[in-house]
């Protein structure tokens, strides 16, 4: 019986031991932040990157379970990770102070020089606000093919174009022999479509 009333009793002290450090104080709860949560946040920035793509260097909590994460800064690329592309860090933070330290994040893409210095404008304007070229145009006697689509199957001839136009415009052409013509748009530099 003593036997038992020793197990008994270091049971019990090693239940009362353990429970203050299973239990926290309410107030400290602790969440674990995720790479799709991150992915989130860096999309929002205009980082497009899936949450598989990013790699969580350590372990990230917060006292909230959804903190509203920002972008802090954007470093130089890094090491050359297995798709063949360069690994960029990121620096995150969350928006509201005290809920998460800044901590940072690896992602395979080129980031912009504006996250790199949050708050400076970049003098160049981003590749996509750059000024569009102007409409592909096709001139009247240009070598071109035109690719004609049916029910039957498709048919590339080797054209020249009688008439000028842009892109989307429907001109008129003929067979290098000018025995056949067709009417067909076009589609792209020295490219036509049109259907049969």
């Amino acid at each position: 019986m003593t036997g038992m009333m020793v197990r008994l009793t270091a049971l019990l002290s090693v239940l009362a031991l353990a429970a203050p450090l299973g239990a926290q104080p309410p107030g400290h709860a602790s969440y674990n932040i995720g790479a799709g949560q991150v992915a989130h946040a860096l999309s929002a920035q205009g980082i497009e990157v899936a949450a598989n793509q990013v790699k969580m260097v350590a372990d990230v909590v917060a006292s909230r379970p959804v903190p509203d994460l920002v972008v802090l800064g954007a470093g130089a690329q890094a090491d050359t990770y297995a798709g063949g592309g360069k690994l960029s860090w990121v620096r995150l933070g969350c928006r509201v102070p005290g809920v998460c330290l800044p901590f940072f994040v690896r992602v395979p893409v080129v980031l912009d020089a504006n996250l790199r210095h949050p708050g400076q404008r970049s003098a160049q304007p981003p590749p996509d606000k750059e000024p569009r070229r102007k409409a592909m145009e096709m001139r009247a006697g240009t070598r071109a093919t035109l690719v004609l689509a049916g029910r039957q199957g498709r048919i590339e001839l080797a054209v020249i174009s009688l008439e000028s136009g842009a892109m989307g415009h429907t001109i008129r052409v003929a067979t290098p022999d000018y025995k056949q013509f067709y009417r067909a748009r076009i589609a792209g530099t020295d490219l036509l479509k049109g259907s049969f």
